[in-house]
């Protein structure tokens, strides 16, 4: 559901040149205005559980953008991941190819 008949869109996830933003390694944090904030919880606080929904995909979206843009910081290959999740039972061994 899109309130007020408008159309729903995803912008890209930058933040408005008046909010500063804080980097310390890989996270972000913008900075915003006392009132941009409360005003933030207050429609946080009248939205229905869709919009939230809705909300919280477009965020997850935004982000997911931000972080190909960067280059994928921080990612690792399959492997990497299975042999570290798997280690404590002796770890992973990629299936051989054919």
């Amino acid at each position: 559901m899109v309130p007020y008949g408008g159309a729903m869109t995803a912008q890209p996830g930058e933040p408005q040149p008046e909010h500063d933003v804080i980097r310390v390694g890989t996270s972000e944090a913008v900075v915003v205005p006392i009132g941009d904030y409360l005003r933030f919880r207050a429609i946080e606080r009248h939205a229905s559980a869709d919009e939230i929904e809705q909300a919280e995909i477009e965020a997850a979206s935004q982000a997911h953008e931000r972080w190909v843009v960067a280059g994928r910081p921080g990612a690792r290959s399959h492997d990497e991941v299975m042999n570290e999740l798997l280690a404590p039972s002796g770890g992973w061994t990629p299936p051989a190819r054919n």
